[in-house]
């Protein structure tokens, strides 16, 4: 800001005033790499979304000549010195970023190792998007080595609308919050509401409105498991599936797709992931199965546990002690947590296997009072 009345410039925040000094630096040609940059993102080798690629494309248009990658020792005197000129010490920047690649033993040969250098995702907080979109693929360009995939940017979780801080000492501590709703729900919030896509302020009463949200999984759980065809340790869907059921099954692989492609989007992944429980309740209401004979509640049945199991291959990210808990109904391993098993197959024959012993109110609670979710106990029939 500049003070007309002093005739100099001043920090905004900390009234500090501006002091103009120069030094010799070692520079990076950046200006060099500003067309290719612009390439990388029209062309989408690069993904950023939609807000974020117009703000990088506006910021590669200003790109100046060269950037300074190092620092006098005088007036830095920590930090890692230039190789062969111990009076400059190496700009934090360029050695921060290259840490992407040593840390991956880069140009290690073996196959796992150039697996992860072509599938490179970084997730980074707005204020350093100039580093990771302009400064760092610049860098890599440099050196012909391989760029990220994607960068996902996120926004900041504020407090009483202002940026969390330590100098501020306005930062949320975790842990008494954790102990208090479990990391099932912290998990579940901070996802669901998080910011990626403008400033969100953190607020502990919106946090106990989720944990007292009735869970969509549960309830779903809770309307099948009084039924009278889940007696054994399985059942045989006898019928081939009638229209509506195949229906159901073609909706349910198209959305379970869906969910997984937006696991770079969490707030929108986990969106579609309720849409997707949402799913499998109106199919419930629609056949009604309570009222049907016993082979054809056993189709109904048995679908809704096939979709169910893949249901939890997919919440397992989001709240995975709670998902845990809910397989141990469906006979589930952890190697049952598999991408490949989120579409499922219904047809005749098809033997559905669930855990009968955890079919009991016991059961159901330990589930409610471990994960925090309000669950089961007041639909069970």
């Amino acid at each position: 800001m500049y003070n007309y009345k002093e005739e100099e410039y001043v920090h905004t925040k900390t009234g500090n005033k501006l002091r103009m000094s120069s030094e010799n630096n070692y520079l990076f040609p950046l200006g060099e790499y500003k067309r290719a940059l612009k390439e990388i993102y029209d062309e989408g080798r690069i993904k950023l979304t939609e807000n974020m690629k117009n703000q990088v494309l506006t910021e590669i248009s200003s790109i100046a000549q060269s950037m300074p990658i190092s620092r006098s020792g005088e007036r830095m005197c920590w930090g890692l010195p230039v190789p062969e000129d111990k009076e400059q010490m190496i700009y934090v920047w360029f050695d921060a970023l290259i840490n992407y690649y040593t840390v991956l033993r880069y140009p290690n040969t073996s196959p796992r190792e150039n697996e992860l250098y072509s599938n490179i995702i970084h997730i980074i907080g707005k204020d350093i998007l100039r580093f990771h979109t302009i400064v760092w693929p610049a860098f890599l360009l440099a050196n012909d080595y391989p760029l990220p995939k994607e960068i996902i940017v996120h926004n900041f979780w504020l407090t009483n609308r202002i940026k969390m801080s330590k100098s501020l000492n306005n930062v949320v501590k975790a842990q008494p919050i954790l102990d208090k709703y479990g990391s099932d729900l912290i998990r579940w919030y901070f996802l669901k509401n998080g910011p990626f896509h403008h400033d969100e302020t953190f607020l502990e009463a919106k946090l106990y409105r989720e944990f007292n949200l009735k869970n969509e999984f549960a309830n779903t759980i809770s309307r099948i498991v009084g039924s009278s065809v889940m007696k054994n340790a399985k059942l045989i869907i006898e019928e081939e599936p009638d229209l509506a059921t195949k229906e159901f099954v073609r909706r349910f692989n198209e959305e379970a797709t869906v969910v997984y492609s937006l696991q770079a989007n969490p707030v929108r992944s986990v969106e579609k992931l309720v849409g997707l429980m949402r799913v499998i309740s109106k199919y419930i209401d629609d056949m009604k199965f309570w009222s049907m004979g016993e082979e054809k509640m056993k189709t109904v049945v048995g679908t809704v546990c096939e979709a169910l199991r893949a249901t939890c291959v997919l919440l397992y990210p989001v709240v995975p002690e709670y998902t845990l808990k809910a397989m141990e109904f469906f006979d589930m391993k952890k190697e049952d947590l598999n991408i490949s098993k989120i579409k499922i197959e219904v047809h005749k024959r098809k033997e559905v296997r669930f855990n009968y012993k955890a079919k009991n109110s016991a059961f159901i609670e330990k589930m409610q009072n471990d994960c925090g979710i309000i669950c089961l106990l007041n639909f069970i029939r």
